[in-house]
């Protein structure tokens, strides 16, 4: 590309893969899916003790589900080894 005052600008083929690279977290390492799963089954089990039955379960589950594989996905190992340290039943 071309300079503009002095600076150097990266292609628009460079940015698109450096864009890509950081919010990367549908197809990542995996994280989003485990997350989404583990999301699932944590939000299932505190929708259980929380509610009798019926869709106080279902929408505990997808709301846990969806903020767990959000935060795996963007934050990677650092979100996982943060939820392992942090979940009593894991220690």
């Amino acid at each position: 590309m071309t300079e503009r005052s002095g600076n150097t600008s990266i292609s628009e083929a460079e940015q698109e893969k450096t864009m890509n690279e950081s919010n990367n977290f549908w197809t990542g390492p995996h994280h989003f899916w485990c997350g989404l799963i583990f999301g699932a089954g944590v939000g299932a089990w505190i929708g259980w003790q929380m509610f009798d039955g019926g869709w106080g379960i279902v929408a505990t589950l997808v709301i846990v589900a969806l903020v767990v594989a959000y935060s795996c996905g963007r934050w990677g190992d650092r979100f996982w080894r943060w939820l392992i340290e942090n979940l009593w039943w894991f220690t």
